[in-house]
């Protein structure tokens, strides 16, 4: 009987263990693609957290660290924004965004200091109980820094630290149907046919792509055009269609990028349209197939075929008289 009610003695202390323990907030994010934030794109995290807390939201990146309180609704909704100007500022490199959750007292015990010098600390309550360095120590990598928040022994802290790990880039967009890199040349397209290029792209799908095709002698606008960016899986994409009769022969030139672009995220390259699939050396993999003259008939072969059933005939008939 004694080993009984320790034995359940033992399992309620160790439910209302657990249920001591504070729940971590759920968060969700919404980059430009899956892990990347372009710089110029808005990024925004979104969370709920138990107890209705105050959250603090840290941006540890590339020679960069920053931190935003954010009070969450009654509901323990909470969502934070970083708009295209600020993303626009951040150096390009790893970027860990981390939600603090106060834990079950409620407080958030642990906070960052930079001294006069750039050395970085962290506390709790106010009390230095790690050390990070200067902002050069996170130049390539901020796991380190990570680390030092997330796995730190502080007594009696209850803090709870959540990190996801995002990229930082320049805005880019990369050409699908290149058959030469060295020159930056695209397959080549026949005059009469559609013409369909694609691609990938970092930039979300809330942006828009501006697409032009010049002529590569004189450089003049053929055609130019916005289109959208679909959602990917790593990286979105974009898909840039011309209806027949596409283009008449010659050497041109297609230029995609942001409608907005820095000079870095604008991206050009050629192809040529030619008359006849079969001079067209760009394109790889397809057989030349022979093609019949063009003076000569399908019908012709027919007509010739019943004319010498014909005279075969009458030869039969007038012998068959005799």
């Amino acid at each position: 009987m004694v080993k009984s009610c320790i034995k359940y003695a033992a399992i309620i202390l160790l439910v209302l263990a657990f249920i001591s323990l504070p729940a971590a907030a759920s968060v969700s994010y919404a980059a430009s693609t899956p892990q990347i934030i372009t710089r110029g794109d808005t990024f925004s995290l979104t969370g709920t957290i138990p107890g209705h807390g105050t959250v603090a939201i840290w941006i540890i990146g590339r020679s960069y660290i920053d931190s935003h309180i954010v009070i969450p609704d009654e509901k323990g909704k909470f969502i934070y924004k970083l708009l295209a100007r600020e993303t626009q500022q951040l150096p390009v490199g790893q970027y860990a965004f981390v939600v603090q959750d106060p834990g079950a007292n409620g407080l958030l015990d642990i906070e960052y200091q930079k001294n006069a010098n750039g050395n970085i600390t962290l506390l709790y309550k106010g009390k230095t109980f790690a050390d990070i360095g200067t902002l050069d120590n996170i130049r390539t990598t901020v796991v380190p820094a990570i680390s030092s928040l997330s796995s730190a022994e502080v007594p009696h802290a209850d803090d709870i630290f959540t990190a996801n790990y995002f990229l930082v880039e320049d805005p880019m967009v990369f050409f699908d149907q290149v058959t030469s890199p060295s020159e930056n040349r695209l397959l080549g397209q026949v005059s009469g046919n559609p013409i369909v290029f694609t691609g990938t792209t970092n930039l979300g799908t809330q942006d828009t792509l501006s697409a032009s095709i010049h002529e590569a002698v004189k450089d003049a606008v053929v055609i130019a055009k916005r289109i959208p960016v679909i959602a990917g899986t790593e990286l979105n994409h974009w898909s840039y269609t011309l209806d027949s009769p596409g283009l008449p022969a010659g050497e041109y030139l297609l230029t995609i990028g942001p409608a907005d672009p820095p000079a870095t995220s604008i991206r050009s390259a050629v192809f040529s349209v030619t008359k006849n699939a079969l001079v067209n050396p760009t394109q790889a993999g397809t057989p030349a197939v022979p093609r019949s003259p063009q003076w000569f008939d399908p019908t012709i072969p027919l007509f010739v075929v019943v004319g010498m059933l014909i005279v075969l005939g009458l030869i039969v008939f007038a012998t068959w008289r005799k």
